[in-house]
């Protein structure tokens, strides 16, 4: 390993020390604000994109590799201090017996491996400290969206909300349990041929529920019709980003790849009139 990527994640790791956003981004547990700030921040300054693709959680296939990486350094070790030995001379040019020349001791051989390990354990600890820990897999969910509006005028949960002028919205997403460990969710609004991301404030409680409220007018800018509301829940680095793969999967009814993340949709009518 070069002493070249060994400096490059030393400097990353003091520069995370001096941002605990770094830290956070890693953990999943940033806000959409603050997550939208280093983005900002990684466009416009070189050192910050490093930082950002360091922190930035891993997939599965990227540890694997990095595992395999440091194995076959403390695999390859060991084999170059084993030297092919000298060919024997021809009879006619030999003279005087060769001297024995006594193998190194063990720990001669150790001080001269030990280097090479020792920056091999120093990448690990620097991995160790970016690496996300692996967390449990996440359990069902539910999506329930509905008005102020519908529910005094006595509407069945199981009909399809309306939505209007002077009514309030309320969008709660429940896991069946509580989750442990960092959970993303990203929302998107669609409809036959349109798919848009919405970033609405989110408020989320400790068992991992998420909820959504307040007036129509000031969290929906759309035209009157019948849309879809889908919730992408999952562990951070594996939520789907583009509207359209979104609006594709929930017309093929798609479901997410070995239950790696939920998708959540549901109906409402946004009217233009109360």
């Amino acid at each position: 390993m070069s002493d070249k990527l060994l400096l490059e994640l030393g400097r990353v790791a003091r520069e995370r020390q001096r941002d605990e956003r770094w830290e956070s981004l890693t953990e999943g547990t940033l806000s959409e604000d603050e997550r939208r700030e280093l983005e900002r921040l990684a466009a416009e300054d070189p050192s910050a994109t490093e930082a950002y693709e360091a922190f930035r959680p891993l997939d599965a296939a990227a540890r694997e590799h990095i595992a395999a990486r440091l194995a076959r350094e403390l695999a390859e070790e060991p084999a170059r201090e084993a030297l092919p030995p000298a060919p024997e001379a021809p009879p006619s040019v030999r003279q005087a017996p060769p001297t024995r020349i006594t193998p190194p001791a063990r720990g001669h051989r150790w001080r001269r491996l030990a280097p090479a390990l020792g920056a091999v354990a120093a990448a690990a600890a620097i991995l160790l400290l970016v690496l996300p820990r692996e967390a449990p897999p996440l359990p069902g969910y539910t999506l329930s969206v509905s008005s102020e509006q519908a529910v005094r005028a006595g509407a069945p949960e199981s009909e399809v909300p309306r939505l209007g002028p002077g009514s309030r919205l309320d969008v709660l997403v429940r896991p069946e349990q509580a989750v442990d460990g960092p959970v993303e969710v990203r929302a998107f609004l669609l409809r036959p041929g349109e798919a848009r991301a919405w970033n609405p404030p989110l408020e989320r409680s400790a068992e991992g529920a998420v909820r959504i409220q307040g007036p129509v007018e000031a969290l929906l800018s759309l035209p009157p019709g019948e849309w879809t509301l889908a919730i992408a829940v999952g562990r951070p680095g594996t939520l789907p980003e583009a509207p359209g793969e979104v609006l594709a999967r929930v017309e093929e009814g798609r479901a997410p790849e070995a239950g790696t993340w939920r998708l959540l949709t549901r109906k409402f009518l946004l009217v233009d009139r109360p």
